[in-house]
């Protein structure tokens, strides 16, 4: 289904509007540490209102931080595996790679994966002084029985948090069967378990549907990508499923109620092109033609991503409210750092959506917000003022 009689591939150029005005910041930065000169490899970072929450590698071991994104103050700091969590009862951050999920206006929470012997699960920790909210003991060192079980703490993935549920997949083994996998909806209020559903793996929230994976027939060979299903977040009912149409398909990004899909071919090594569903309904709304899409940002708003076809590499854009994917005739750096109020962050430049340069940024885009942003420069980090 398309909409507006668009065929799937079918793309408009950008209508004549008033040329978007750069973000100012200020020419001195606030900082110009690594964040306190505790972070020397930033993998993500969030600003909401005064508190930046990132997730950086220290010692080669994921960690977790809360500063002051004004002067760099350390509200909390976090290591895997070292010390434990401030009222968890003995629960440390969980080792492996850390995501980043950070709840309300001001940070008002954190949700994290934590161990605790062979319990694992995930706890919802303070913005403010990192104290354990609440936990959800997903994984318990305990089965049915009363005996001991052994976790693999790769089991659990934290797939996904939007403001009020966070969905979690569990892989239990290399799965066999359906109730090998299964994704579980957890109450960000209560720490409570909403629902859960066997037999498959979340990727993504998109609006009220979580995007999830179902396995396949094994062959003797792990696939490299699964068929997608949409779940309704409130319950976890299947809406819909994608395996005969898209037995190989990735989510790439999503902003609203709208997804986009690279899909690829049998053997999951060529992707033969991209597609915008309707996330509630699975319905395709328009795709980008015999472009292959590389490097992909959004916001709330819009998605763009790096579209590539003979050899030109070029911008595609979607704004929720649309149902055209716009293409940019100008061509665009090939990593894309991240999308804020219409201007798209690709290299060190800032550019609209035609891919028209709107000044240079003062380096890579690592967080934004409205009135501070962050970025990765060639010694360390800057955090700027925002002033226009």
């Amino acid at each position: 289904m398309h909409g507006h009689g668009l065929r799937s591939g079918q793309h408009t150029p950008p209508p004549a509007a008033a040329p978007l005005a750069p973000i100012k910041f200020d020419g001195v930065p606030l900082r110009t540490d690594k964040i306190a000169g505790a972070l020397p490899n930033v993998e993500s970072a969030v600003i909401r209102g005064r508190t930046t929450v990132a997730v950086f590698t220290h010692k080669s071991e994921p960690a977790l931080t809360a500063v002051d994104t004004q002067t760099g103050a350390v509200n909390w700091r976090y290591r895997a595996r070292e010390g434990s969590l401030l009222g968890g009862d003995g629960a440390t951050l969980a080792f492996g790679p850390v995501s980043l999920h950070v709840v309300g206006a001001n940070a008002d929470a954190v949700i994290v994966k934590y161990d605790k012997g062979e319990e694992r699960g995930i706890a919802a920790l303070s913005g403010k002084d990192g104290r354990v909210l609440w936990k959800n003991a997903l994984l318990p060192a305990t089965g049915k029985d009363g005996r001991r079980v052994v976790n693999d703490p790769a089991a659990l993935s934290l797939a996904d948090v939007n403001d009020h549920v966070a969905v979690v997949g569990i892989l239990r083994s290399e799965p066999a069967r359906p109730e090998d996998r299964r994704t579980v909806a957890v109450d960000l209020a209560t720490g409570a378990t909403r629902w859960q559903q066997h037999g498959v793996l979340p990727t993504r929230i998109v609006g009220d549907t979580v995007l999830a994976t179902v396995p396949i027939p094994y062959t003797g060979q792990a696939p490299k990508r699964l068929p997608i299903v949409g779940l309704d977040l409130a319950t976890g009912t299947r809406r819909w499923d994608l395996t005969a149409r898209y037995p190989n398909a990735e989510p790439r990004a999503s902003a609203g109620g709208l997804a986009v899909l690279a899909v690829f071919s049998g053997s999951g090594d060529h992707q033969q092109k991209a597609v915008v569903l309707q996330a509630n309904t699975g319905a395709e709304l328009t795709g980008f033609g015999d472009a292959q899409i590389a490097d992909c940002a959004a916001d709330q708003t819009m998605i763009a991503c790096v579209t590539l076809l003979a050899g030109k590499v070029t911008l595609s854009t979607l704004r929720v409210d649309e149902r055209a994917i716009q293409t940019s005739a100008n061509t665009v750096a090939p990593v894309l750092h991240g999308v804020w109020q219409g201007r798209i962050f690709a290299g060190r430049a800032m550019v609209d959506r035609a891919a028209n340069e709107l000044g240079p940024a003062p380096g890579r885009l690592v967080a934004i917000s409205e009135q501070n942003a962050i970025f990765a420069t060639d010694d360390g980090y800057a955090v700027h003022r925002i002033v226009g």
